[in-house]
């Protein structure tokens, strides 16, 4: 009788993980979703048509992390902005100087093309 309770407790246990996680992706899914409607409103009101990522930082939700976005950009203009989003709030580009960028760029593995 002990070796069906314990059977079920594996199931139980198995299906509990399963809508756990689940439920985490579809979170996730719409993460990602607003993040990215925020950074395509960000590049509007900036006026970025287009753009290169010199550094695309992102750290998702979770247990056990905080959300963030930290992103540094070269424009269609040879402009640099710095997009930052931190959790709870929404995010913030602001024009950085070519320095700072390259700088930034460098301390986070960027390799330049030159």
């Amino acid at each position: 009788m002990d070796h069906g309770w314990g059977i079920f407790a594996v199931i139980g246990v198995g299906l509990a993980l399963l809508v756990r996680v689940i439920f985490s992706l579809r979170g996730n899914k719409r993460w990602e979703s607003e993040v990215s409607a925020d950074f395509d409103a960000a590049l509007m009101r900036m006026h970025i048509h287009s753009y290169k990522f010199l550094v695309d930082r992102t750290v998702a939700p979770g247990y056990e992390t905080s959300e963030a976005v930290y992103r540094i950009l070269l424009d269609q203009d040879g402009r640099y902005f710095l997009y930052m989003l931190v959790e709870g709030t929404t995010g913030l580009m602001t024009p950085i100087s070519k320095e700072r960028a390259l700088l930034a760029a460098k301390t986070n593995g960027y390799k330049s093309e030159s």
